[in-house]
This record gives C-alpha cells, structure tokens and sequence, in this order.
C-alpha cells in the first residue's frame, strides 16, 4: 500500500532582532556584536534587554520577521 502524499509545509515565520554593533564590538545584554548582522530571535531577550538594545546609541537594531524551514 502506497503512502498518501505528505501535504506542502507552510513556511514559518518568527520575529527577530537584527543588531548591528557601530563600534568594532560592543557588549548589551549578554552578548557581544560586531559590525556583522546578528539575527537573534526576540523571544531570546527579556522586555528589559530589548529596551536597553534599542535604546543603545551604540546599536542599530532593527525588528524584522523571518521565514524559518520546517525540519523534515
């Protein structure tokens, strides 16, 4: 007996900060960033930590929603 195709995956989408340190790097909330974009999803921080990040003058944060694969 065959096995009934498997319906498409719907993509999956999650919120994310994108952060960007001015400086070389630079230390908030437990993490260092780099002039590299880092994308980390917002349910990693506390409200607390996302306010210090975006209030940061040493910080571009930016709030983004991402599609993440479905694992087989």
């Amino acid at each position: 007996m065959a096995e009934a195709p498997k319906p498409p995956q719907t993509p999956q989408t999650i919120k994310v900060l994108e952060i960007v340190s001015r400086p070389d790097n630079f230390w908030r909330a437990g993490r260092q960033w780099t002039k590299e974009p880092q994308q980390v999803p917002v349910d990693d921080f506390t409200d607390a930590q996302i306010k210090a990040l975006k209030a940061d003058k040493n910080l571009v944060v930016l709030e983004k929603t991402i599609e993440v694969k479905a694992e087989a």
